[in-house]
């Protein structure tokens, strides 16, 4: 038998629209999970959404309206499960209030241990699952529910982990490691799908002993800033099959329709943020090495006055100093 599963990646549904991003970010990010759902219920596939379905912690920051338009999309998936990630919990923890529990019905459940799909399981972010109690329970909600198709928000680290050291640490493993890959029948996890790390990653079969590990990680949905990756990156999903006899696993990205970066990101407006952060700093760190000499009132008159009268200021002087770095970060002498 093939079961399917489509991954989506760290949504971030927000009614305000991140720095960088235009106010079209709501709908825009709504209408590539619109495609997710549509594109899983094409495959007659589960839709796993792998964490932070929600950008605010605060649910006020939520509307009512967002949240019934995020379940009228959801419902074209034929199942949906999603892994609380980082962003969906209340600080300190938990989903009461928040916006992810409000999304939830017959056909959106949460995915944090064992699934009522017999070969899939998920382990929210900080381990902090709603059923199973606690943490603790971690290595039993992998193992003794014998999945072998893992879902995670944030990776689960082996060694060497093969996506790099920048993600090693973000969920204590360690007693999990030596069972993850499983050593009695039925407990062989194939793979493990997360998110939580925004940038796209190819897909990887890990080698154990005589084991072998599926990583997928197809990025984020959303693009949330100006950094050259979400300018440069396709949102994509993951398309997961489990062919139930044999045993093995196959992941594919599919690219999902979106806008050009150029119209939804503000990319000179980023250009001119960081221009003038850098002037910001200049001013900063000259301020830091001179502000030994600012003693008192008198002293911290004295040197604005100095600074209006350029032509009076010693060439050895610290004024002199300070106003050439003010003349660097606005590209003229001072008035």
């Amino acid at each position: 038998m093939i079961r399917r599963y489509v991954q989506v990646n760290d949504v971030h549904l927000s009614d305000q629209a991140p720095r960088g991003r235009t106010a079209s970010y709501l709908d825009d990010v709504l209408a590539k999970l619109d495609w997710c759902a549509r594109y899983a219920a094409s495959l007659d596939a589960t839709l796993v959404i792998t964490g932070d379905l929600f950008h605010r912690k605060n649910a006020a920051h939520t509307t009512h309206r967002t949240v019934q338009r995020v379940r009228e999309v959801l419902d074209l998936a034929p199942l949906v499960y999603i892994v609380p990630g980082n962003h969906d919990a209340a600080y300190g923890g938990g989903l009461d209030g928040q916006p992810l529990r409000s999304v939830l019905s017959e056909r959106v459940s949460l995915l944090d241990g064992a699934a009522d799909d017999s070969y899939i399981a998920g382990v929210p972010w900080d381990n902090a699952f709603e059923r199973e109690g606690g943490a603790a329970t971690l290595a039993a909600a992998i193992t003794a529910a014998a999945r072998p198709l893992v879902f995670a928000h944030a990776p689960l680290t082996l060694t060497p982990f093969p996506f790099g050291p920048e993600a090693a640490g973000w969920i204590e493993v360690a007693e999990v490691a030596s069972r993850i890959l499983g050593r009695g029948p039925g407990e062989v996890v194939r793979l493990v799908a997360h998110g939580h790390m925004h940038k796209q990653q190819a897909v990887q079969h890990y080698a154990f002993e005589d084991r072998a590990l599926t990583f997928s990680n197809p990025g984020a949905l959303s693009r949330a800033t100006v950094a050259a990756d979400d300018v440069e990156r396709e949102p994509a999903v993951a398309v997961i099959t489990y062919d139930t006899e044999r045993l093995a696993v196959e992941v594919r990205y599919e690219m999902v329709p979106h806008r050009p970066a150029a119209e939804v990101l503000l990319v000179a407006e980023h250009a001119a943020d960081v221009q003038r952060d850098g002037r910001v700093e200049a001013l900063s760190r000259a301020l830091l090495q001179s502000y030994a000499e600012v003693v008192d009132e008198q002293a911290l008159h004295e040197l604005l006055a100095t600074l209006t009268r350029p032509e009076e200021i010693p060439e050895d002087s610290w004024q002199r100093g300070l106003l050439l770095a003010g003349a660097a970060i606005d590209g003229k002498v001072l008035p």
